[in-house]
């Protein structure tokens, strides 16, 4: 599901997001529902799944790798506050979020997939 880092760091980004539906009324007034629409929106069943992977991947890694995943892309702290917070240089919290995105990727590895360097955000 995952093939890339840019893919886990887009679905850690928006972990936190709630696919919900169109309306929250119980009556919809219009011309009736169409049958063919999906009634929470497009994507919403992927959603889960792709939740369900990462929370997966996620758990094979240790405690502060998990810590600072979280951090940096769902609660969006910057670097120094999450150095600060694990104890570590920034610099290192830097080289310590590129080997738990590594970390995230390893199932994928045995695809050919290679992991790619991520951008300073």
């Amino acid at each position: 599901m995952f093939h890339s880092t840019g893919a886990l760091v887009r679905a850690l980004e928006r972990s936190l997001d709630r696919l919900d539906p169109e309306t929250s009324s119980v009556l919809k007034i219009g011309s009736g529902p169409d049958p063919h629409r999906d009634p929470f929106g497009r994507g919403f069943l992927t959603y889960f799944e792709e939740r369900a992977e990462l929370r997966a991947r996620l758990a094979r890694l240790d405690e502060r790798s998990r810590r600072l995943l979280l951090l940096w892309y769902v609660e969006r702290a910057p670097a120094p506050e999450i150095a600060r917070t694990l104890g570590v240089s920034r610099v290192h919290c830097y080289r310590l979020r590129s080997q738990a995105l590594r970390g995230l990727l390893d199932d994928a590895k045995g695809s050919g997939v290679q992991a790619v360097a991520v951008a300073h955000a």
